[in-house]
Formats: structure tokens, C-alpha cells, sequence
């Protein structure tokens, strides 16, 4: 153990004489001379910082950071110059790039550059929701768009806006000041399909498909039919709405559930129907003794039906 101890020591002192590097003292300035300092580039553009110093033979490193992460990079020098270059991950990044430059582990400086996105739009991010709207004059979805250059980097743009409902065509321009922008397509008082596109130049967008569902139901009346009137407990009686609309007159979505509230005096019952079509059906049987019911439906929370009195006779042997 003292051994490896001894050998420890050893190396620890034969580093320290190794180390040759110029220290700047507290009180002195290293003073940069610029000879290339950028301020502003766009994407992908070779990026790289160059100067001379009074300190040309101390430890320099220029620390670099931006919203995807940081790094520290080493100077190449010649003709005592120290350059320092961007890697291609930071300088295809827009946005700001902050750096410093630390001689001797003392921060000398520190500044920003401005990386901008290339001009031309290679990709249109679009998302348009909720993709299910009600008829009306008032609900819509929105459309986002976000015009992208090559390497992902949100840019500025005009560009256009294709809606198609019921083979109607709507062009609208939109200008992009904001690296994104928005649109309101709002419902029609018809149920279908509204079909989304954006396009600047050649380029276009995935396209997008909302759908138009109908509207709170209306009241609506109900009907019965059955074979007979006897109180057998066998037979079924079928009831049935009429066809259930909106107030635009549109269809009601199938599967909307209805209810059925079968009542007397000592007796209550409900029964459930989906609606298909817009009618819904359902069934009940015949009671075993004489009675009279009542019947309403409602489309709970919206819409109801008229009501109906059947009585059930004795049957005749």
C-alpha cells in the first residue's frame, strides 16, 4: 500500500513540472484584438471568431451556449492568430448564440451572435383541431402553421391558406410575422367535411380534414306500434322518435342515446334506444295485468318528445 502511494506522489509531482502554461496575473488585462467577429449569419453558414492577444501562450477557450446545449471549444493558431470555429450543430441552430472567451480560467469577454433562418421555406408544420366542429356560424377550429427552412428552424413567411367545403373553394393569404401564425375556419350551418391545405410557392402542406357534426337536437314526437293490447306479458310494443334534427336541420350523429320514461302511478321504467339514422327504436313488454302507461323520451339535456298513453286490456280467452 505505501508502495502505490509512493508511486501516486510521484506522478502528481512530475504533472505539475510538465505544465507549462503562461498564467495571467489578477491585476493584469489581456487585451483582443478582433479580426473577424460576426454578428448576425443565417443557418449553416461557416461561423468562426478570430483574434490576437497579448497572451497568446496561455490556456484560451471560448465557451458557447444556446437553447440546445453548450460546449467549449479549443482555438487553432497560426501566425499568432487564435481562430475559433462553430461547430455545424450550434451555427444550423437559430436564434442567439451567447459565447465567452476565458484566458486562465478568467472570463475576458462575453457577447452574442444572432443566427438567422434561411430565407427560403423547404417545410410547412400544420395543425389544424379540434378536428370535429358543430354546425353553427360560431365554432371553428384553428389552423397553425409554422413555416420551417431546411434544417427545422422556424422562419418568416407569406403563404396561403386552401379551404374546400362542399366542392367551394376559399383562398386566404397570410403573412407570418410572428414565426407562426394562426387561422379560424369556422363551422357552416350544413354537416360534411371541410378539407384544410397551406402552400407558399410549389410547396404544400399535408392535408387536413374536419369534420362538421350537426348540432343540439330538437324536440321531436314519438310513435308506438304492437300486435295487440292485452296485458299477456308476451307481447312487445315498439316505440319510436321521428327523424331527431338540429335547429339547421341536419340529422342528428348516430348512436345518440335516447330515453324512454314508462310511468303510472306505481310503476316506473326507463328503456334506451340509439339513435341510427336519426330514429330511434326501442321495445317493451306488455305488463301482466291491466294497466295504462305513460310514455315521454328525451334526449337527455337537450330535447323531448310528446307524450303517449297506452293502456293494456285484459286478454280475451
Amino acid at each position: 500500500m505505501r508502495f502505490i502511494l509512493y508511486i501516486f506522489i510521484l506522478l502528481l509531482i512530475s504533472c505539475k513540472n510538465n505544465k507549462k502554461i503562461k498564467l495571467v496575473p489578477n491585476n493584469q488585462t489581456s487585451k483582443i484584438s478582433w479580426i473577424n467577429k460576426p454578428r448576425s449569419v443565417y443557418a449553416s453558414e461557416n461561423i468562426h471568431f478570430t483574434f490576437k492577444t497579448d497572451t497568446i501562450n496561455s490556456d484560451i477557450l471560448l465557451f458557447i451556449n444556446n437553447d440546445y446545449g453548450s460546449s467549449i471549444l479549443q482555438p487553432q493558431v497560426k501566425n499568432n492568430q487564435l481562430t475559433f470555429i462553430i461547430p455545424k450543430h450550434f451555427s444550423s441552430v437559430s436564434g442567439v448564440l451567447n459565447y465567452a472567451i476565458v484566458i486562465n480560467k478568467k472570463k475576458i469577454l462575453t457577447d452574442k451572435l444572432i443566427i438567422k433562418p434561411q430565407k427560403k421555406t423547404t417545410l410547412l408544420e400544420t395543425y389544424c383541431g379540434p378536428p370535429y366542429i358543430v354546425a353553427s356560424k360560431t365554432d371553428y377550429s384553428m389552423l397553425v402553421v409554422i413555416p420551417n427552412d431546411i434544417y427545422d428552424n422556424p422562419n418568416r413567411s407569406n403563404y396561403t391558406a386552401y379551404e374546400l367545403y362542399r366542392n367551394a373553394p376559399l383562398n386566404t393569404n397570410i403573412n407570418t410575422t410572428e414565426l407562426l401564425s394562426y387561422k379560424n375556419i369556422y363551422s357552416k350551418t350544413k354537416t360534411g367535411k371541410i378539407f384544410v391545405r397551406t402552400y407558399i410557392d410549389s410547396l404544400k402542406s399535408k392535408l387536413l380534414e374536419l369534420s362538421i357534426l350537426s348540432n343540439n337536437p330538437t324536440n321531436f314526437s314519438i310513435s308506438f306500434d304492437r300486435n295487440n293490447s292485452f296485458a299477456d306479458g308476451k307481447e312487445l310494443t315498439t316505440f319510436k322518435t321521428s327523424v331527431i334534427k338540429d335547429q339547421f336541420n341536419n340529422i342528428i350523429e348516430n348512436g345518440t342515446i335516447v330515453s324512454f320514461y314508462i310511468s303510472n302511478d306505481d310503476t316506473h321504467l326507463k328503456a334506451y334506444g340509439k339513435t341510427n339514422n336519426g330514429i330511434a327504436v326501442t321495445k317493451f313488454v306488455h305488463p301482466e295485468k291491466i294497466k295504462s302507461f305513460n310514455i315521454k323520451a328525451y334526449v337527455e339535456g337537450f330535447a323531448s318528445s310528446n307524450s303517449l298513453n297506452i293502456k293494456y286490456t285484459k286478454k280475451i280467452d
